[in-house]
Formats: C-alpha cells, sequence, structure tokens
C-alpha cells in the first residue's frame, strides 16, 4: 500500500476529492475488505498497523494541507472527521461487520 500512498500524495493537489476518493477505494480501500474473516484472526498490533496505514491513506484525500507524520514535535492530522464524512469503514469496522 505504501507505493499507493506516494502516487495519491503526488496526485493529491492536481484532481478533485471525488476523484482522490476513488483512488483510495481502489488503493486502499480495497486491500483491506479482502478477505476481512482472516484480519480478524490477526493480532491486535497487525490490526492497528493496517489501521495507520489507512488512517495514512486518508489523509491523502483530506482536502488543504495535512500534516502526514510527527514534525516538530506537532502530532498528524486527525482523521475521525474524515472517516465519518467520506463514509468510510475503518479496519475494525470492517471486521466488526463480517462477524
Amino acid at each position: 500500500m505504501s507505493r499507493y500512498m506516494g502516487i495519491m500524495y503526488r496526485i493529491k493537489h492536481q484532481i478533485p476529492i471525488e476523484s482522490r476518493l476513488a483512488l483510495f477505494h481502489s488503493f486502499v480501500q480495497s486491500h483491506l475488505n479482502y478477505c476481512p474473516l482472516v484480519w480478524g484472526f490477526a493480532a491486535k498490533s497487525h490490526i492497528e498497523s493496517l489501521f495507520t496505514k489507512q488512517k495514512q491513506g486518508v489523509r491523502m484525500i483530506m482536502p488543504g494541507f495535512v500534516n502526514y507524520f510527527y514534525k516538530d514535535g506537532t502530532l498528524p492530522a486527525h482523521t475521525r472527521t474524515s472517516f465519518k464524512e467520506y463514509n468510510i469503514l475503518t479496519v475494525h469496522g470492517i471486521i466488526v461487520k463480517i462477524h
């Protein structure tokens, strides 16, 4: 997924939000939707790393300037509102939906 994050980061300011959302669903969310039953039995640390990648992908589609990583002690942008605004299920939500 990291390769796709780089692609999304490079073209973020060149395409509209609808196209960015489509790219997010095809590049990131499709990996998470594939076989969620397996993710449900994975260790918590593996699920958290998937959630971290998913949050990075959401930051790539958020409009405007977004702090992606820790810089000079400032936290990355919060993604909770974006998950709700764009109706994106988190990894945890996908797993719960299946079980």
